[in-house]
């Protein structure tokens, strides 16, 4: 847990806009241009900003209306104000994740979340269970394609031919 937690700080110091990763991803023309259309992958948005914000004597709550549009998955983390949980919001790129989907990938990361968050300090995270209750039978044993003995370069592509990979 304790180098999950410096490096989760190390990124928030070298955390980008999106526009700069796109534009490093890409050269020539469409590095340029202002929309890159090609999806960037889920990307983890930590709001670490006040929640208050005070006028004179009026004290308000900032609401986050949108983030922009997403090209595939946003998880947002708001921080939670004085007497306020964080707040934790799932948006996807429709042509990608039904509502259903979208639910689910929230749900299991809200599982996961508990179970990181009463493990030890010590505890690896690859210890910490990733299904919810009753889930893991749906996946366990994985199966797939047979796969090609090891081989030469040469071979290992008449392999792939062979099979249709």
């Amino acid at each position: 847990m304790k180098p999950t937690q410096a490096a989760l700080t190390a990124a928030l110091r070298h955390q980008r806009y999106r526009r700069d990763i796109g534009r490093d991803r890409h050269s020539g023309a469409a590095a340029s241009a202002p929309s890159d259309p090609a999806p960037f992958g889920p990307v983890i948005n930590l709001m670490m900003f006040t929640q208050q914000i005070s006028f004179g004597g009026v004290t308000g709550q900032v609401q986050v209306l949108t983030t922009g549009p997403t090209s595939e998955l946003a998880i947002n983390v708001y921080p939670g104000s004085i007497g306020s949980l964080p707040r934790i919001d799932f948006e996807g790129n429709s042509t990608a994740y039904s509502h259903d989907k979208l639910g689910a990938h929230h749900r299991w990361f809200i599982a996961f979340l508990d179970t990181f968050a009463a493990a030890d300090s010590s505890t690896a995270i690859a210890d910490l269970g990733l299904f919810l209750p009753g889930e893991r039978t749906g996946f366990v044993p994985a199966s797939g394609a047979a796969d090609c003995p090891p081989s030469s370069i040469p071979k290992r592509w008449r392999c792939e031919q062979t099979n249709g990979r």
